[in-house]
């Protein structure tokens, strides 16, 4: 369970510690929003060099779908101001979604 716990501090520390004027930038430019992803997937490649050997499969798999999963959320919030809230939660729980899907079928589990 100890990387399952770590997967979801790190998307936690990637989305909830950046400063605030990397969320406006994120917002306003993809190339933001890329550096953002792959610092998550910088980091979660850190966390499963450990426990898989095929760490960096899972790692692009999450940084990737981070990318994906916050431009939807932008382009969402671009269009309908009143999705913000909704937007953000049903980001959250994608993000969590993703994370908990890759330590199931990653076979991370089995490892604990």
């Amino acid at each position: 369970m100890i990387v399952l716990y770590l997967l979801v501090l790190a998307h936690l520390a990637v989305d909830f510690m950046q400063p605030s004027f990397w969320v406006r930038l994120s917002q306003e430019s993809r190339q933001a929003l890329v550096i953002h992803s792959g610092v998550y997937c910088l980091l979660t490649a850190l966390i499963l060099i450990k426990y898989s050997s095929f760490w960096w499969l899972w790692a692009l798999l999450l940084g990737f779908s981070h990318l994906l999963i916050d431009l939807t959320k932008y382009s969402l919030q671009d269009r309908w101001s009143a999705a913000n809230l909704y937007s953000f939660l049903i980001d959250q729980l994608i993000h969590l979604a993703v994370i908990f899907a890759v330590f199931y079928g990653g076979g991370f589990i089995s490892d604990q």
